[in-house]
């Protein structure tokens, strides 16, 4: 696939997430997708069950690309998440408070679809936001 048709697979991904339409993930990514940094069940159903989770959380959940970058099968996309939460996360309860988080993932993709991930997001900035995250400012060097 060219890298344009890469980009693309990565931006129906986002809409998907976006239109809470779990069912379009179908048609990007692998059945045996994996996830490489988080406690996140193996395959296709296991991203489902994970965006999931984050409407749950979310409700009012949208995500923007502000960037993608391609080379060969590996799409980087840098985003923004932004949403109130209504719902529990794990160990936070819902707070009723909006957040603007920032994420970059890797994402590779095989035979049309996406096959693997791999992204940070600002976790201790999101919790920051909800007001649950202590004052963890760094002195700096003595």
């Amino acid at each position: 696939m060219s890298t344009d048709a890469n980009k693309e697979l990565v931006r129906r991904l986002v809409q998907a997430l976006n239109d809470n339409r779990l069912e379009l993930l179908d048609d990007v990514v692998a059945r045996d997708y994996r996830q490489r940094n988080e406690s996140v069940a193996a395959g296709r159903e296991g991203l489902k069950a994970l965006f999931g989770r984050l409407r749950s959380a979310f409700p009012d959940l949208s995500v923007s690309i502000d960037e993608l970058i391609a080379e060969g099968d590996a799409v980087v996309a840098v985003t923004r998440m932004r949403g109130t939460q209504r719902g529990d996360l794990p160990g936070v309860a819902a707070t009723g408070r909006g957040v603007h988080v920032s994420s970059i993932d890797l994402y590779r993709i095989a035979d049309g679809g996406i096959v693997e991930h791999f992204g940070r997001f600002d976790e201790l900035g999101m919790l920051e936001q909800l007001g649950v995250a202590h004052d963890l400012s760094w002195p700096g060097p003595s």
